[in-house]
């Protein structure tokens, strides 16, 4: 609601024309009684030149409305006005969110004044002599507005002073943080040992807001939280929890903000279970972070689940800074799918050192304009960015603009109470990209080192199958090289070696032996593996059943039932069996001979044999018969 329609609503319902007035320094637009030109009604708008100007409102709007003042002023969008300091009266911003109980708060307080029209009298309407009528003309008030007002708190000498120190004269976009803060370091050593208790349900509080009651119950609070004793929660008690936040992010009683930063967060262990509803008070510690530049140790408690991703992400783009293990440890923990390959089982530590290699090649071949790391291990960039302290009263007093950096991939810019983050990298790799990887790397590794049962080639990005080539080339390099290493040769000291060796043997040879010595042969390699003649010719072993899976009747049945397309339901119903736990179980089993799932599930949620692997449980079926 703005000037234009408050003005409206209450020319046309009630005949109301508006009246400006003076209150407390601020000239305002007042609706007035007519019998005694007293205001019931009172708002000041804001302007372009306006001093008191309110930036997202139309101005504050005062409404006395009587006894149901007090019951208001627990409920979050309504306070204490600042044109008046009469009893009775409670404010509300002007705004369009606020329209539907600005109307009713209006209605209410017309009714409850009772005076809003012309007097009415009563007319003497009888056939009775006037002077012996015994009704007497009056004037029709309405219903008196009764407010029992309870004797106030008594409250001490630097209460007192606080209270009113309050400055109105600082424009209205800043005057709540500005005075609060003012307000706050006057009493940021004050205790108070108040032993009742008012409760307190406004959303955002400040001191100027406060009956005297409720400033003694806070400050009594107050003492106990910075002794680190925390009352249990009762009835009433949200607003001072607020308000106390509101104290430790504006460093009020504190010496630094590391130690507001710390109470901070034992303060909402013990109340997190009681913040009013709306609120986010876990981000209290991490605006705290940003603004004041906190250290990484503190930052660290606040922002594990962004320093644990880009964390991930930082070892994903740089596997040169850290060992195979740790890279290959994150690709642990977002897939489980290398557990199948036969290296992993044999020898883990080479096969992570492989994978290492293999990524090294990967990431390098970003400059190729292939991005795996884009394409398959993360989502699209984002942004973050608010409004630091959200809910809380703060005072901006650093005025400057200044940059927070986390870590090397997430920094914030702090503009005033806003902040923006740079553009955010989200980790999220995609599960079925890295099965197909290490499925890749698991065939070119048995093939290299002869180990488990070879793999049929599948549909891959190329790009992967030349950095696997290269990953499998640079580790046998290594390999080379270390064993060289490993044999020390002196190359100074060899000559004389054969100087002295050959002295030697023409000291021990006689003049036959001499004439002799045949000539020198060079001797061919040894050979790297039996001939094939010889492995032709060896004799065939027969199948056993050790070296067949170890699959159970059923299990074998059911196999030979979807290679055959033979139905199978009527013996697993009668052995109480499910066909996807029996596919669980072969697949598993399987998993050393094949090296891969043999059964999969279609769109009807019916098993069937993998194409590819069709032949081999064919050829496993046949040495079963066998």
């Amino acid at each position: 609601m703005d000037k234009t329609s408050l003005a409206s609503f209450l020319l046309n319902k009630y005949g109301q024309r508006l009246s400006s007035v003076t209150r407390n320094g601020i000239d305002a637009t007042a609706a007035l009684v007519r019998n005694d030109f007293t205001p019931w009604l009172m708002f000041y708008t804001n302007k372009q030149d306006d001093p008191h100007a309110m930036a997202g409102t139309d101005g504050e709007l005062a409404i006395k409305c009587g006894a149901l003042s007090f019951m208001l002023t627990k409920i979050p969008i309504f306070f204490k006005p600042s044109l008046t300091d009469e009893a009775g009266w409670i404010g509300v911003l002007m705004s369009d969110k606020n329209d539907r109980a600005i109307k009713d708060l209006i209605d209410s307080a017309w009714r409850s004044q009772g005076r809003g029209s012309a007097p009415i009298k009563y007319v003497n309407l009888t056939e009775q002599d006037d002077q012996t009528d015994d009704y007497q003309p009056e004037f029709i008030t309405g219903r008196p507005a009764k407010m029992e007002k309870k004797d106030d708190v008594v409250l001490p000498l630097q209460l007192r002073k606080m209270k009113e120190s309050y400055d109105y004269q600082i424009p209205l976009a800043h005057r709540q943080e500005v005075n609060f803060y003012r307000q706050g370091q006057m009493v940021s050593d004050y205790t108070d040992d108040y032993e009742d208790f008012a409760e307190l349900y406004r959303s955002n509080p400040d001191y100027h807001g406060l009956t005297n009651g409720q400033l003694r119950t806070y400050f009594a609070l107050r003492t106990q939280w910075r002794q680190e004793k925390y009352p249990r929660f009762q009835h009433g008690m949200g607003g001072y929890l607020t308000l106390y936040m509101s104290e430790l992010v504006n460093l009020i009683g504190c010496e630094s903000p590391e130690q507001a930063f710390d109470s901070l967060r034992k303060f909402q262990r013990h109340y997190q279970a009681h913040f009013l509803p709306g609120r986010r008070p876990e981000e209290f510690p991490r605006d705290m972070v940003r603004y004041y530049g906190l250290d990484h140790q503190r930052a660290a408690k606040v922002f594990q689940n962004e320093l644990s991703q880009d964390k991930k992400l930082h070892i994903v783009l740089d596997p040169d800074q850290y060992s195979a293990e740790e890279l290959f440890a994150v690709f642990a923990g977002a897939t489980k799918h290398y557990q199948t390959a036969r290296l992993y089982k044999d020898d883990p530590q080479r096969f992570q050192k492989i994978f290492k290699l293999v990524w090294q090649r990967i990431s390098a071949k970003k400059e190729e304009y292939y991005d795996f790391v884009g394409q398959y291990l993360t989502a699209p960039t984002t942004r973050e960015g608010g409004t630091l302290f959200e809910g809380l009263i703060f005072d901006d007093r650093l005025q400057e603009d200044r940059v927070y950096q986390l870590d090397s991939l997430r920094t914030y810019r702090i503009v005033g109470r806003l902040y923006s983050s740079n553009d955010l990298t989200p980790w999220l790799p995609n599960k079925a990209a890295l099965k197909k990887l290490f499925r890749e790397i698991d065939r070119a590794t048995r093939i290299a080192f002869q180990v488990g049962r070879p793999l049929k080639e599948r549909k891959v990005d190329p790009e992967i199958k030349t950095a696997i080539k290269e990953g499998l080339r640079d580790y046998q390099q290594q390999q080379q090289k270390a064993k060289l290493d490993r044999v020390p040769i002196h190359l100074d000291h060899l000559e004389k070696i054969r100087d002295d060796a050959a002295v030697t043997q023409e000291q021990l040879l006689t003049d036959e032996e001499v004439d002799e010595q045949p000539a020198a042969e060079e001797i061919p390699p040894a050979p790297a593996s039996a001939p094939e003649d010889q492995a032709e010719n060896a004799p065939e072993q027969a199948t056993s059943d050790e070296d067949l899976p170890d699959l159970t009747a059923d299990e074998w049945f059911f196999l030979g039932a979807l290679v055959n397309h033979q139905p199978y339901a009527a013996r697993l119903k009668k052995h109480f069996l499910m066909a996807s736990l029996v596919a669980d179980e072969i697949n598993e089993k399987l998993l050393d001979e094949i090296g891969d799932t043999v059964i999969e599930f279609d769109d009807d949620d019916q098993p069937q044999i993998v194409a590819d692997y069709l032949t081999d449980i064919q050829d496993l079926l046949k040495k079963k018969e066998e």
